[in-house]
């Protein structure tokens, strides 16, 4: 049996995996564009592009969150429903 704090749990550690995944993604292009393209070398080059991931992968990891909290309520919600509509 399922239960919603396990459920909850479970699709946030997807959210997150799937958001820490695109974060090193996003930050590894960005150091390297920052050393090869813009020729920034040693602390400037890894300042920059962690700040500039922090600034782009805010807002998208907030909106995968709610995402997946969304659609998991809706699925533990619909379960109940059937639950209660059985008895």
């Amino acid at each position: 049996m399922i239960t919603q704090f396990d459920g909850k749990r479970q699709a946030s550690s997807l959210a997150n995996a799937a958001t820490n995944t695109l974060a090193w993604v996003i930050y590894a292009a960005l150091v390297l564009a920052a050393t090869q393209v813009f020729r920034f070398h040693g602390t400037m080059a890894v300042a920059a592009a962690t700040l500039t991931a922090a600034v782009v992968l805010d807002p998208l990891r907030r909106r995968a969150a709610h995402a997946a909290s969304q659609r998991l309520n809706q699925r533990l919600n619909q379960r109940l429903n059937q639950r209660l509509n059985q008895r």
